[in-house]
């Protein structure tokens, strides 16, 4: 990609599981593609991303005069995975102060994240941003909104779903609802529709919140559909970066009638 592909992961209801999935996407990204990915931690403790990765650094231990400069700076500021393809960066504005959220990030953004191929952030509750959620949408290639597997939580992201590409119109890239399940069996929720997937309970992924221990092998089904997940954010990620970069090369006036966003979630802009 021409630049760094942003990702953003919106719980919609507490106890959807954005956190874990945020860390399943960043780590099979970076992974998978073999270049450095960040994972922008914006969601409140005591269990967000950072808290789970010893090796994450805080924007409040950043001074702003001292910004990277080479890639090999950036990840020495932030530190890095064993298998130095993942770092993590603690934005200490959580979502009970949306303001002081956007300042951090746009810090992040400007200091760190053309250092990087990806970046997933990931957030607090949706409604706890306000207006910072339409702002960080727009701002990233990629949204991910996530619910937990019951039927008015999901209503309730299908309907924030419908909102934001309602008020975001032209932002190319993918939107996506992911729906986690929380108990074993079938949950009783309509069927997915495009742009939907569904969870299922994962017994590596299963515990009592007091751990953090690396999981174990996920279930074949939950691979498939985090994989799925990724690849469709990664996908979004180039459109928008595509073409952003083909309209720079041109210089192309406005957008055209293939830069608008689909009329439906899960599908990519071309």
């Amino acid at each position: 990609m021409p630049l760094t592909g942003r990702i953003l992961v919106v719980p919609t209801a507490p106890g959807a599981g954005a956190t874990t999935l945020a860390l399943l996407l960043s780590s099979l990204i970076a992974r998978e593609r073999r270049r450095p990915g960040l994972l922008i931690s914006a969601s409140p403790g005591p269990r967000s991303a950072a808290d789970l990765l010893p090796y994450s650094a805080s924007t409040a231990e950043m001074p702003a005069a001292r910004a990277p400069r080479t890639v090999a700076q950036a990840i020495e500021a932030l530190g890095n995975s064993p298998d130095g393809l993942l770092s993590c960066l603690r934005l200490p504005e959580g979502s009970d102060n949306p303001d002081a959220l956007m300042h951090s990030w746009t810090r992040a953004q400007h200091d760190y994240l053309r250092f990087f191929d990806t970046a997933v952030t990931e957030t607090g509750i949706a409604d706890a941003l306000g207006p910072a959620l339409l702002d960080l949408h727009r701002r990233h290639h990629s949204t991910v909104l996530v619910s937990p597997a019951q039927r008015a939580s999901m209503d309730r992201g299908r309907d924030l779903a419908a909102r934001l590409l309602s008020e975001a119109r032209g932002k190319r890239g993918a939107l996506l609802h992911v729906v986690v399940a929380t108990r074993p069996g079938y949950p009783l929720v309509p069927e997915p529709e495009v742009g939907e997937s569904l969870v299922p309970v994962d017994h590596s992924l299963a515990g009592d919140g007091r751990s953090a221990s690396a999981p174990g092998l996920l279930d074949p089904l939950t691979s498939r559909v985090i994989a799925d997940v990724a690849a469709t954010s990664i996908s979004g990620c180039g459109a928008a970066l595509s073409r952003r970069s083909r309209r720079a090369l041109t210089n192309e006036p406005g957008l055209g009638g293939r830069d608008q966003l689909l009329p439906s979630i899960g599908k990519v802009s071309p």
